[in-house]
């Protein structure tokens, strides 16, 4: 009876809201419910209590993926909302530090031995060398230097070299960073309005010493612009998705990474002023009247699609993460707890401070190791208990959500993780929604669909 009443109120929402006339909306309930069935049906199926081990650690050292130095503590600009500025409290102190070449060597002859195991499955594949700062132009010496000592060594793989910076110094050293078909990633929120937060530490603005730059590498390196030049704007009160995206691609022809403010580590005495800053990604982009259009436009940087994506590659049963998992004769799901990576399983970020952690995104405070002039201190039998202790006591809360095989969530950013809790845990009615979500975002974006299954998940 209650199967029958629920049927006719999505029935009678389907005709009011959507408009559909009854053998439409019967069709679309149909299509919902056997979505709706085969997913929750998955959803509950698996046990969700994974522990990470040594071995787990080393296997991702072996094929290490990334490594991101923190260049220099130092900054030419002092943004308003910048991760190590006055709203947060999650960092180190600030003191216009740089990371000692020696420290970086030692890292780097320290990985160099797990590259050389029989775990290393990763010949030819590109590994990337990434500068972060502070702002990491402040510092050139030590780019040079890493660049050298990279070449010196026969890795098997190939070198890719990435960049975070606000571009005040780049058109300096353009020349050398192009000459080794640097990747860079150029902080800019839009227009000079937009760009408000972005200033210089007297309060004035940043943005046209940044603009002219990229003109610059646009008309005398087109090439390059157009294929190593990337964006990225922080979303916040003074500008939205609609306004971000048109900018860029009037003025470069780009779609932008579009970012929103560190929910993580803010000072309690900060978060009234931080909540008028904050903007949120969807709501910016379902309150724009170019919606379907932003959609679009966006493709795989828009948040939804990655998360539509993450969930359809790990629900579906012609998806396996190796081929190991292909010729197995039972598929069973093996991850952590929540949405945290296996730690270096996608980098290592190592301060100037010499911390090691698993990336740049998360508080210094959870440090897992430290690299000083003689030796690299990375305990894995250490980690893996304190890993353990703080995902163990959610496994049993993440067995009963629905989205726990396409959860994101750091366990490091949740919520007093002392005792941590989900703000996105999804039971089966929110579950119910989160389907309806999907099925409207892909009918609105058909094309989508084939993007994901072909461009994402099998290239």
């Amino acid at each position: 009876m209650n199967e029958e009443k629920d049927e006719a109120s999505i029935l009678a929402i389907l005709s009011t809201e959507y408009n559909l006339n009854s053998n439409d909306a019967k069709f679309y309930l149909s299509q919902y419910s056997q979505f709706e069935k085969a997913t929750i049906q998955y959803s509950i199926a698996e046990n969700y209590n994974m522990e990470l081990t040594p071995q787990m650690i080393e296997a991702t050292l072996s094929n290490l993926e990334q490594i991101t130095f923190e260049v220099t503590d130092a900054c030419n600009l002092k943004c308003k909302y910048c991760g190590y500025g006055d709203f947060y409290e999650n960092y180190d102190a600030r003191t216009h530090k740089n990371l000692p070449i020696e420290h970086a060597k030692k890292l780097i002859e320290f990985l160099s031995k797990y590259w050389e195991t029989k775990e290393n499955l990763s010949e030819g594949e590109v590994i990337y060398v990434s500068f972060y700062g502070g702002e990491p132009l402040l510092n050139m010496p030590f780019i040079k230097s890493i660049v050298r000592l990279f070449d010196s060594y026969n890795l098997k793989r190939p070198i890719k070299y990435t960049m975070t910076t606000n571009a005040i110094l780049l058109k300096k050293h353009i020349g050398y960073l192009a000459s080794h078909d640097f990747h860079l990633l150029i902080s800019l929120d839009g227009n000079k309005y937009n760009n408000s937060y972005r200033v210089w530490p007297n309060g004035k603005s940043s943005y046209n010493i940044v603009y002219e730059c990229m003109k610059y590498i646009q008309d005398n390196l087109p090439a390059y612009f157009k294929d190593n030049i990337e964006f990225n704007a922080v979303l916040h009160d003074k500008n939205s998705v609609e306004e971000i995206i048109n900018f860029f691609r009037e003025e470069f022809s780009k779609t932008p990474l579009i970012g929103e403010l560190n929910l993580n580590g803010i000072k309690k005495e900060k978060k009234d002023e931080f909540k008028t800053l904050f903007k949120d990604t969807a709501q910016s982009i379902n309150e724009s009247s170019q919606k379907g259009k932003l959609e679009k436009i966006m493709k795989d940087k828009d948040p939804f699609l990655n998360l539509l994506t993450v969930f359809i590659q790990r629900n579906s049963i012609m998806s396996y993460p190796d081929y190991n998992s292909l010729f197995s004769l039972k598929r069973k799901i093996q991850s952590l707890p929540t949405g945290t990576c296996i730690p270096f399983s996608k980098k290592i970020f190592i301060t100037v401070n010499g911390k090691l952690l698993p990336c740049e995104r998360i508080g210094q405070e959870y440090s897992l190791g430290y690299v000083t002039n003689q030796k690299v201190e990375l305990d894995l039998d250490v980690i893996c208990k304190y890993y353990n202790k703080w995902l163990m006591p959610i496994s049993q809360k993440c067995g009963t959500c629905y989205m726990r095989h396409s959860c994101q969530h750091c366990i490091f950013n949740f919520p007093n993780s002392e005792k941590p809790f989900c703000i996105d845990y999804l039971d089966k009615e929110n579950f119910k929604r989160f389907l309806k979500r999907a099925i409207d975002y892909l009918e609105r974006n058909p094309q989508s669909y084939r993007h994901i299954m072909k461009d994402i998940i099998m290239r």
